[in-house]
């Protein structure tokens, strides 16, 4: 008996793309077909042919990495404010020394800097748990496509 040759239904790049990102969004060859208007066999034939499976590996990863580059630039924004917060506070600070009549401010001044500082080490913080957090996605991304791949090798044998 001869092998049935597949045969892909013609279709535009457009809808190619429409049908890849449905999968990214859900990898899902059922989800694909329903919201793409094709049959879950056509999704699963453009599947193979375009390699989607590590396409949408690498998108993943990607939207992962600026997501990263993102929060960091926020975060070293926010440290560079508070930084810049501090030294005002610390300048008035010291100027208000000069004059011992204001110990209210002076008081004042102390704990707004010490609540300034309180608030750097917690962007630190939060940084580095971002960052931690960050990497432990890309290790689940990783094992859930060596999962698939394995399942898919094991279907075809």
């Amino acid at each position: 008996m001869a092998k049935k040759k597949r045969e892909f239904q013609k279709l535009s790049e457009e809808q190619l793309e429409k049908m890849f990102m449905a999968y990214v969004q859900k990898p899902s060859l059922l989800f694909v077909a329903q919201t793409c208007g094709v049959s879950k066999k056509t999704a699963g034939l453009w599947r193979q042919k375009n390699n989607w499976d590590e396409r949408r590996r690498i998108v993943l990863q990607k939207a992962v990495r600026e997501s990263n580059q993102n929060t960091a630039s926020i975060l070293a924004e926010h440290v560079r404010i508070c930084s810049d917060m501090r030294v005002s506070l610390e300048e008035q600070l010291q100027a208000l020394a000069q004059n011992p009549k204001r110990q209210d401010t002076i008081s004042g001044l102390t704990r707004a800097i010490l609540s300034v500082m309180s608030f750097e080490r917690s962007l630190h913080a939060e940084s580095n748990q971002h960052f931690e957090i960050e990497s432990d996605l890309t290790r689940r991304i990783d094992t859930v496509m060596a999962q698939g791949r394995v399942r898919a090798e094991k279907i075809r044998n």
